[in-house]
């Protein structure tokens, strides 16, 4: 059996990780890998992003009973459904969600959604907008409390994070990598076999002038997206 590499490191290539109990079992590598590399092609993509990060779960524990399909088929609809809304306004939308199981074995997801800067500069509004949305994949009234939007006081105060292009930004680059990579945990992930654990927008960096783009750290093969 495949065995997944895991790190408990307080680190990954000198970024910083999430530091809570849960993160105590590690990380998986390959996530991480995953998640910088998305995090470093948004970097590139928007001269100003805003992250908006999302936890989702179901009513009354009924993931896992004949209410709901235990596939991802349901919550890949509504982030298509919640692309299109933004899409119709001309606002570029990126993402990355995960997928974990409960203690009471029922399933949730975990998601970033990144927005042109320009555009968007507050999480609440898109918060409501997903919890209406989330609320019709259901087939419910209201998503109230099956819905989370990630803010503090103090960097995500306006439920999200801009970051701007360039060195200077370096610090909120950290942070955000801080705060997504605890989708790799290695705790609670348990996902049925024949069903992804993680799935993200299309990285696509084209040719031409955009080759080897510099990013904090590296740069960007334009063929394979990876950073060397």
């Amino acid at each position: 059996m495949f065995r997944r590499e895991i790190t408990k490191r307080v680190t990954y290539n000198e970024k910083p990780l999430s530091r809570t109990k849960k993160g105590n079992k590690g990380f998986y590598v390959d996530l991480l890998s995953k998640l910088e590399r998305f995090h470093d092609y948004v970097h590139w993509k928007y001269a100003k992003a805003f992250y908006v990060k999302l936890d989702f779960t179901y009513p009354l524990g009924t993931a896992d009973s004949d209410s709901y399909a235990d596939d991802n088929v349901l919550f890949r609809t509504f982030i298509d459904v919640l692309r299109r809304k933004y899409k119709r306004l001309s606002i570029r939308t990126d993402y990355f969600w995960v997928r974990e199981r409960s203690t009471t074995g029922c399933h949730h997801y975990h998601l970033v959604f990144v927005f042109d800067g320009n555009r968007v500069q507050n999480g609440h509004g898109v918060f409501e907008r997903a919890k209406a949305l989330w609320a019709k994949a259901l087939w419910i009234n209201d998503a109230t409390g099956l819905i989370e939007l990630d803010e503090d006081e103090v960097d995500f105060k306006y439920g999200g994070l801009k970051i701007l292009r360039g060195s200077a930004s370096e610090y909120y680059y950290n942070l955000i990598f801080q705060r997504i990579s605890y989708f790799a945990k290695v705790y609670s992930k348990d996902t049925p076999k024949g069903i992804n654990e993680y799935g993200h927008s299309r990285i696509h960096i084209p040719d031409g002038p955009f080759a080897g783009v510099k990013t904090p750290h590296g740069s960007i093969d334009t063929v394979t997206g990876e950073i060397f």
